[in-house]
């Protein structure tokens, strides 16, 4: 099969298909505050709207 991967985990597939991909690519910068839910929902309002003609 033409482009199949073959790796005994999916670590092993990553580091085939992106090797510069490792433990520290995504790190989240959340220390326990509370999330800004008026923010959130600005932002889907904001979405929803119709684009300005």
């Amino acid at each position: 099969m033409p482009g199949a991967l073959s790796a005994e985990t999916w670590e092993d597939a990553l580091g085939d298909i992106a090797p510069e991909v490792d433990a520290d690519t995504c790190k989240p910068y959340w220390t326990g505050e509370h999330p800004d839910y008026g923010m959130a929902v600005d932002g889907l309002l904001k979405r929803r709207q119709p684009p300005l003609s």
